[in-house]
């Protein structure tokens, strides 16, 4: 199944990701391609946005794929406001606004499925009965 997320044109040059950059010394693309990865991930593994826990600052650096500290790339994904961190919990900035639209979808899919099967069931019980 295909997974995909919103990217809006405005995020190259939101001060968010500028702030990114200069925390972790990197260039806008990198930085872009970061955050990618880890909505990517967020949608696979996190798909409530809510990252630590069950994962930690490993987990994240790794989805991101990123070869620095991971403390540091956590750090800085709070400290920009790409991730809100409160009592021991992250997660993925206003994460519901973003993927709740491909969440919901999702889940009416699941539905939808879970109910064709329960009829095509029910419906081959009831041709191969006597």
């Amino acid at each position: 199944m295909s997974l995909w997320i919103e990217s809006h044109q405005d995020l190259a040059n939101h001060p968010k990701l500028k702030r990114l950059c200069r925390k972790l010394g990197i260039s806008k693309q990198e930085a872009i391609g970061y955050l990618h990865m880890v909505w990517w991930w967020a949608l696979s593994y996190a798909p409530t946005g809510e990252i630590i826990p069950p994962y930690d600052a490993d987990d994240l650096a790794g989805a991101a794929e990123y070869d620095g500290e991971a403390a540091d790339f956590l750090d800085a994904m709070i400290t920009s406001g790409f991730l809100d961190s409160s009592n021991d919990c992250v997660v993925v900035h206003d994460w519901r606004d973003y993927a709740g639209k491909l969440l919901e979808k999702r889940e009416l899919d699941r539905k939808r499925k879970e109910y064709q099967r329960k009829k095509a069931r029910e419906k081959g019980f009831s041709e191969g009965s006597p």
